[in-house]
C-alpha cells in the first residue's frame, strides 16, 4: 500500500516528463525510507512480542498521551486516506474500461 501512495494514478502524467531516470529516483526512495521503515517496524516487533503494536511501542518509549496521538493519527489515515485512495483508483479503472462513460460531458 505504501507503494501506491508513492506512485499514484494521479501523479502519472507528472512522473512521464522524467522518463526512465524516475525509476532510479524510487529506487533511493524505498532504499531510504521504505527499507529503514520495514526494518524498524520488525526490530520493535521482536523487542515488544507483546499486544498492542503501535500504541504500545509508543506508549513504552513516550507514555499514554502520545500514544493515543500516534494510534489516533494512524486511525485517521486508514479511515480518510485508504478510502479515498483506492476509491480514486477504482474509478480511473472504470472509466478507462468501460467506453460508454467516456462519452459523458463534463459538468463545467
Amino acid at each position: 500500500m505504501n507503494a501506491s501512495v508513492i506512485i499514484g494514478l494521479e501523479g502519472l502524467p507528472d512522473m512521464a516528463l522524467y522518463g526512465v531516470p524516475l525509476v532510479f529516483l524510487f529506487l533511493v526512495g524505498a532504499i531510504t525510507f521504505l527499507i529503514p521503515v520495514g526494518l524498524i517496524s520488525s526490530e520493535l516487533a521482536v523487542g515488544w512480542p507483546g499486544g498492542g503494536g503501535v500504541y504500545g511501542w509508543v506508549d513504552a518509549a513516550f507514555g499514554r498521551r502520545p500514544a493515543v496521538q500516534a494510534v489516533w493519527c494512524q486511525w485517521v489515515q486508514i479511515l480518510v486516506w485508504y478510502p479515498t485512495a483506492l476509491s480514486f483508483c477504482a474509478s480511473t479503472f472504470a472509466y478507462t474500461l468501460i467506453r460508454s462513460w467516456q462519452r459523458i460531458p463534463p459538468l463545467s
